[in-house]
């Protein structure tokens, strides 16, 4: 069986789509389009890194309640586990999209260099 190579096709593609939008005189877009391209793009960049950043507090949150104790006073429970996951995760996702701990703006600044 043969193998295929889909960066050499995907590269073949996009450069005779290029090749078609010059041959037909198709204009570069408006920069009203572009603008609003950009903003979308950076959107998504701040939701990643706040995406990002809730993953991490999730994490310390969740290493810093196994380094406590359990109390015996409830006991262990699957339902428990759950609760406090989900909880955690929450907390976390709220922190993260609020003010945060400032992780998400750090790689922000830093991942913004590259849009531009």
């Amino acid at each position: 069986m043969k193998s295929v190579d889909y960066s050499v096709l995907a590269r073949d593609g996009m450069s005779r789509l290029v090749q078609a939008k010059a041959e037909s005189g198709v204009s570069r877009p408006s920069s009203a389009y572009s603008g609003k391209v950009e903003a979308a793009r950076e959107r998504e960049l701040r939701e990643a890194c706040a995406g990002f950043e809730a993953i991490f507090i999730n994490q310390l949150l969740k290493t810093m309640r196994e380094s406590v104790p359990e109390s015996t006073f409830f006991g262990k429970s699957l339902q428990r586990d759950i609760y406090t996951s989900m909880f955690d995760m929450q907390v976390a996702d709220r922190v993260a999209h609020g003010k945060g701990i400032g992780i998400g703006d750090l790689l922000y600044r830093q991942l913004s260099l590259t849009l531009k």
